[in-house]
Order: structure tokens, then C-alpha cells, then sequence
């Protein structure tokens, strides 16, 4: 993907947009309203770099997390590691909700994390979700999701991540804008490159930072479920 480069003295985010899959895999027709993603960073370039065993640990800077493929029904064989509290199955998972979001029982119809779930977070039109600490390394360029919008197409949903930088004050910074219709449905990996976004990084190449998820225009009625990142090192 290319990205044109824009006025960094506003919140600014590049043109990119590209319809997100469909449950069968693939992209939805064009006189619908899909998932878009709009996003500030473009990858260049993609690495080759060794496969890992389904299930397996990540190593190097944030290891420790349980891979899976859960996009694999939509030809993304990439190994993925659940977010913190990300299926949204307890009250207690650690994210910070504002507004009226909340836990309701609208899953998404796919079995991806397990096929006992039964909730999802509701953002709503005015609600705001921030996820506990996430370790994040240079390695891990992407973040995906499930998400639907039963309100209206002028809403958006509007991904942030906050970290602290080298000066210790705390920094928020957007980084995609999400479109998407009623229909439950997967985002396109969406890059967090924290080397291009002047997140300082440790010694070892790792950082932490919150994820934001903010619906952003009028009529909304977002919900979103299963938030995972990607290890870019171990595909």
C-alpha cells in the first residue's frame, strides 16, 4: 500500500482505503457500504520471516503470549495474540470504558476465540474504550478486529494508542479511522508502526501502549469484539 503524506501539524491521516473481507473471505460488493480502513502509516516494504506452530509463545521483547490464527478463514494465515481482555467475556478485563459503552451479548457470529463466547463491547454512538498495558514491540506492525455499525454511515470509528514519551508526559495519537456496516466483519490489518511514529522504544526494542477505540461523528452504534495484534516476527 502508498500513502500520501499530510500536514503533520494536524491529526493527520493518510489516504487509504481498502474494503475489508467479507464471513466468506471475500470483499463485499462495491454498491455496499464495507469496512474501510483509513490509515496514517503505510508499510513499504514486508519482511520474510519464520512461521511459529499455531498456539505457540512469542519470543524476544514481548514474549510469553499465546499465538493463533483466528483470521485464517479469511486467507490471513498470520499468527495473531489477543489483546489484554480483548474477547470482552468478563466485566473484569481491565479495559477503561467511557460513555455508554458496555459489555452486551451481540458476538459476532464467527468461533474465533473460543466457541463459548457470548459478548462483545458496545460503544455506541458517544462511548470510548481503553485497553489495559499492551507490550508492543517494532516487530509488531498491526492490529485487527471484529467490528459492526447498525447506525449511521457518517460515523466513524476512530483508533488511537496512548503511551508515554521521552519526556514522561503522556501522548495519545490516532492512528485509522474505521467504516463499517450493520454486518458483523473483520478489519484489514491495520499497521502500528512505532518506529515511524515516535514512540521511544527500550533497549530491547519494546514499549507499552493503550489502544483506543472512539466512535467519531454523529449516529453511530458501534460495537466491536476480539482485538488482536499481530507479531510480525513470527510469520
Amino acid at each position: 500500500m502508498t500513502a500520501s503524506n499530510l500536514d503533520t501539524s494536524t491529526k493527520s491521516q493518510a489516504a487509504i482505503a481498502a474494503p475489508s473481507a467479507g464471513s466468506d473471505g471475500k470483499l463485499g460488493p462495491t454498491m455496499r457500504v464495507r469496512t474501510f480502513i483509513t490509515s496514517i502509516i503505510a508499510i513499504s516494504a514486508m519482511c520474510t520471516l519464520s512461521a511459529a506452530p499455531a498456539h505457540a509463545d512469542t519470543t524476544g521483547a514481548c514474549a510469553g503470549a499465546s499465538l493463533s490464527q483466528p483470521f485464517l478463514p479469511w486467507h490471513d494465515p498470520g499468527y495473531y495474540r489477543l489483546a489484554p481482555g480483548g474477547a470482552f467475556e468478563s466485566r473484569r478485563s481491565g479495559w477503561s470504558l467511557d460513555g455508554e459503552t458496555r459489555l452486551v451479548g451481540d458476538n459476532k457470529p464467527f468461533t474465533v476465540n473460543g466457541a463459548a463466547d457470548e459478548r462483545a463491547l458496545y460503544l455506541g454512538e458517544y462511548g470510548s474504550a481503553t485497553s489495559p498495558s499492551i507490550c508492543l514491540a517494532a516487530q509488531d506492525p498491526t492490529l485487527r478486529f471484529f467490528v459492526r455499525n447498525t447506525g449511521s454511515f457518517l460515523s466513524a470509528l476512530e483508533i488511537s494508542i496512548n503511551f508515554t514519551d521521552a519526556f514522561g508526559t503522556r501522548q495519545s495519537l490516532p492512528i485509522t479511522l474505521v467504516l463499517s456496516d450493520a454486518d458483523w466483519q473483520p478489519t484489514l490489518p491495520i499497521p502500528i508502526a512505532l518506529n515511524l511514529l515516535s514512540v521511544p522504544l527500550l533497549s530491547d526494542g519494546s514499549t507499552d501502549v493503550s489502544l483506543v477505540f472512539t466512535p467519531v461523528g454523529p449516529g453511530g452504534e458501534w460495537t466491536i469484539d476480539d482485538v488482536y495484534v499481530d507479531p510480525f516476527k513470527t510469520k
